[in-house]
């Protein structure tokens, strides 16, 4: 497995440096159509695989946040894990919990639903 972690949050980070996490700024024009397109390539420049199991934080954008988790799944056949990052009051930040996206997937997608009708 090719574990990665990258920083895409848009701030170097250096408790994210440490941690392992790949600064990566990306600068996106959300109204381009091959968005999508350019972020496939631009993953498959940093090694990402079918055999990655990849770990991000998020950038701030919602739009681009869910552009890189739907690429991400494309690449890799599952979602990537979030690690969430906390800014104390002094500044400084920790890090906080660390989000398995693809195992909430799958809880999500075991779990009885009453609102769905069983055919």
């Amino acid at each position: 497995m090719n574990v990665l972690k990258f920083n895409l949050c848009g701030h170097d980070n250096p408790l994210l440096t440490k941690e392992g996490f790949k600064y990566l700024p990306i600068q996106a024009d959300l109204a381009d159509v091959n968005l999508e397109v350019k972020l496939v390539e631009f993953f498959i420049k940093q090694g990402v695989t079918s055999n990655s199991i990849v770990t991000i934080v998020q950038p701030g954008l919602a739009p681009l946040a869910s552009s890189v988790l739907v690429v991400l799944h494309g690449l890799t056949g599952h979602f990537p894990k979030i690690q969430l990052v906390i800014r104390q009051e002094d500044g400084s930040y920790k890090l906080g919990a660390l989000k398995d996206m693809h195992d909430i997937r799958n809880k999500v997608a075991r779990s009885k639903r009453p609102a769905m009708i069983a055919i």
